[in-house]
């Protein structure tokens, strides 16, 4: 760390830390994570959702209980990656725990964010009633990314007539974006409604919404080349498919 000359600030621990997790490095986060004496709540914050983003849960979770354990003051933005933690652990009640106690324990007001990430942990794990009983009850509009996470929800399960109510809520915030469309005709078409299916696939053609089609880069002799899904135009074709 000093040949770089980390001196040991917060302010420039979180910032490293927050930028090896973004690369997917938590080993090193977590270094320069202990190298701080007293780590203030950034770095923090930044390691726990840094684990949450990276697919280590259980490294974040265990985290958040060594800083409650420290009595560092939390913000909204610590709850993120621990209900995100929660939602890949599987651990529904641990998070609906966290969730009650950003209000009734810290005393601090939920975000658009933290419904999000409930919803998410919910949905996933097919409870829809608990669901849509926070959605009820929330004093904020929905946003899209809470609609996407139920509508997520709703593939994993088959719930048709959630997944309609959530994809036509998307429908009006973003009707440009394929990726509601394909979604939607996915859990029809695995539920066997080819009805409904055509429906979609005619709703998107009278919106004009086009799917883009899958792309990929690889790396030949220090050149990266892009390609998109069936194209033969590459003029190294077989060498990229030969390094697959």
């Amino acid at each position: 760390m000093g040949r770089i000359g980390f001196n040991q600030s917060s302010f420039a621990a979180s910032a490293l830390i927050h930028m090896y997790c973004r690369c997917g490095n938590t080993e090193i986060a977590d270094r320069v994570f202990k190298w701080v004496p007293n780590p203030d709540l950034a770095s923090w914050t930044s390691l726990i959702n840094g684990y949450a983003q990276n697919g280590q849960p259980e490294e974040s979770l265990k985290l958040f209980e060594a800083l409650l354990e420290s009595g560092t003051k939390l913000d909204h933005i610590t709850f993120v990656g621990v209900l995100s933690a929660c939602t890949h652990s599987g651990l529904v009640d641990k998070g609906l725990e966290y969730f009650n106690s950003i209000k009734e324990k810290h005393g601090l007001a939920y975000t658009i964010d933290h419904y999000a990430c409930v919803v998410d942990l919910l949905s996933r794990s097919g409870r829809f009633n608990e669901a849509g009983d926070i959605i009820k009850k929330m004093r904020m509009k929905p946003d899209k990314f809470l609609w996407a996470s139920l509508l997520a929800g709703c593939r994993i399960h088959g719930n048709l007539d959630l997944a309609k109510r959530a994809a036509e809520a998307l429908f009006k915030i973003e009707p440009e974006n394929a990726a509601t469309y394909v979604t939607l005709s996915n859990i029809y078409a695995a539920a066997g409604k080819w009805a409904e299916v055509a429906k979609i696939r005619n709703l998107m053609d009278v919106n004009k919404v086009v799917k883009k089609p899958g792309r990929s880069w690889t790396e030949i002799k220090r050149k990266v080349y892009t390609f998109l899904m069936g194209d033969t135009s590459n003029p190294r074709l077989n060498e990229i498919h030969t390094s697959y």
